[in-house]
C-alpha cells in the first residue's frame, strides 16, 4: 500500500526505484490521488512490460512556476564610503524557530523513509465492491524468524518463502504449512472461531507454492487444488454457505494443477495452464464471466482461444491474465480511470487485451 499522504515527488522516486516495481505496485501508482497525469499514464503503460525488461524511464514531475508576491521590490541605496558601519550586538538565539526546524527535519526523515518502504496490497481504486471495515491493529511475527511457531498443531520449519497480508493479519508459508497472526476478524486465521487468538497452522499435503490474501481471507497453493479460509460473505474462499470457513479446498479445482493465484479486495482468480477459475464478489465483473452483480461461486474465465496462463495480477476490482503468445495482458474488472480501456471508463465483464 501506498499512503495516500505521498506526494508526487514521492510517487515520482518510487517509480524510478526498480526493485519495489511490479504490476501490481504500478497500478496502485497509477491510480494514487496525489499521481499527476504523465505518471499515471506511464504506469498503466508498463503494465506487463516488467517480464520482458522493456520498462521506460518515469516522467518527473511537473515544475511548478514560482508564484509572485506583488510586493514592489526596491534597489539598495549604494553604501558611501563614510558611512559607518553598522554595529550589531550579539545574536540572540530563538528556541522555539530552533525547534521548529528540528520537527522539521525530522518530518523529512520520516517521509522518505516511508516512500522507500513501499508494501503493495489490493488497496488502490475506491469504488465500493465490498466495504472495508476499520482496521485494526495486527498482532505480528518476526517475518525473518526460522523460529518454530508456537502452536498445538504442527509447526513448520522449513525457511520462509511467501508471505500475503490482509488488512489486520499477515500469513507466511514456511515449506508445507502457512501460519497466521494477527487480528482474527471474519475467521482470517482459519481457526473456525473469530475470538480464537492466533497464531494458526494450516497444513497441505505438498510444500506451499503461492499464497495470497484479500481485506479477511486468505488462499494457498501446493501446485493441486486451492484452499482458502476466512470471510466468505462474498464467497471468496470458494464456498458457497458460511459467513466464514475453516480451511476448506475450492471443489471446482480439487483435482487440477495450479499455478498462480490473485486476490482482490473480495474476489480470487487462480491459474491452471491455459485456464483462468474465479470466484467472489462480482459487482464489477472481476469474476470475468460477461456479467456484473451477485457472488460468484467458482466460474471459469472464457478467453476465446486457449494460450498458457504465465502469470496473474490486478488490483482491489480489476485482474489481469499474463498469457503466452500475446504481447498484452488481458484484463477484467474495473476499469476506473481506464486502466483496461484507455477509451473509457465502463467495466470491463470479460476478459480484453489492455489498450494501448
Amino acid at each position: 500500500m501506498i499512503s495516500p499522504s505521498v506526494d508526487a515527488e514521492g510517487l515520482y522516486r518510487i517509480a524510478q526505484t526498480p526493485h519495489v516495481l511490479d504490476d501490481e505496485a504500478l497500478m496502485a501508482l497509477g491510480e494514487h490521488p496525489n499521481c499527476y497525469p504523465e505518471l499515471r499514464s506511464w504506469a498503466f503503460a508498463q503494465l506487463g512490460q516488467l517480464h520482458s525488461g522493456n520498462i521506460t524511464p518515469p516522467p518527473p514531475p511537473p515544475v511548478e512556476k514560482p508564484r509572485r508576491s506583488g510586493r514592489a521590490t526596491h534597489p539598495r541605496p549604494a553604501r558611501t564610503h563614510n558611512a559607518k558601519p553598522v554595529q550589531r550586538g550579539p545574536r540572540r538565539r530563538n528556541p522555539a524557530r530552533r525547534a521548529a526546524l528540528i520537527s522539521g527535519s525530522l518530518a523529512l526523515v520520516v517521509l522518505a523513509g516511508a516512500v522507500t518502504a513501499v508494501s503493495v496490497i489490493r488497496n488502490t481504486s475506491s469504488q465500493d465492491a465490498a466495504p472495508l471495515p476499520t482496521q485494526e491493529a495486527a498482532q505480528q511475527t518476526d517475518p525473518g524468524s526460522t523460529e518454530a511457531p508456537n502452536s498445538a498443531s504442527a509447526r513448520p520449519t522449513n525457511t520462509q518463502r511467501l508471505r500475503a497480508a490482509g488488512e489486520s493479519f499477515d500469513c507466511a508459508a514456511y515449506g508445507n504449512a502457512v501460519q497466521c497472526s494477527g487480528s482474527n476478524r471474519n475467521g482470517a486465521l482459519g481457526l473456525g472461531d473469530d475470538k480464537a487468538p492466533g497464531p494458526s497452522v494450516i497444513e497441505f499435503d505438498g510444500e506451499v507454492t503461492d499464497l495470497v490474501a484479500g481485506v479477511h481471507f486468505a488462499c494457498a497453493t501446493d501446485g493441486l487444488g486451492v484452499t482458502c479460509w476466512g470471510n466468505n460473505k462474498w464467497r471468496q474462499t470458494g464456498q458457497k454457505d458460511g459467513a466464514s470457513v475453516t480451511p476448506a479446498q475450492v471443489a471446482a479445482l480439487a483435482d487440477k494443477p495450479v499455478q498462480h493465484l490473485w486476490a482482490g479486495e473480495s474476489h480470487v482468480c487462480a491459474s491452471s495452464n491455459d485456464e483462468v477459475w474465479c470466484w467472489g464478489s462480482n459487482n464489477v465483473g472481476q469474476v470475468g464471466n460477461g456479467e456484473s452483480g451477485e457472488p460468484m461461486e467458482p466460474t471459469k474465465v472464457d478467453f476465446g482461444s486457449s494460450a498458457k496462463v504465465t502469470d496473474l495480477y490486478g488490483s482491489r476490482f480489476t485482474t489481469c491474465a499474463v498469457r503466452e503468445g500475446h504481447d498484452k495482458p488481458w484484463c477484467w474488472g474495473s476499469n476506473l480511470g481506464g486502466v483496461i480501456d484507455s477509451e473509457n471508463d465502463a467495466e470491463v465483464l470479460r476478459p480484453t487485451p489492455r489498450r494501448p
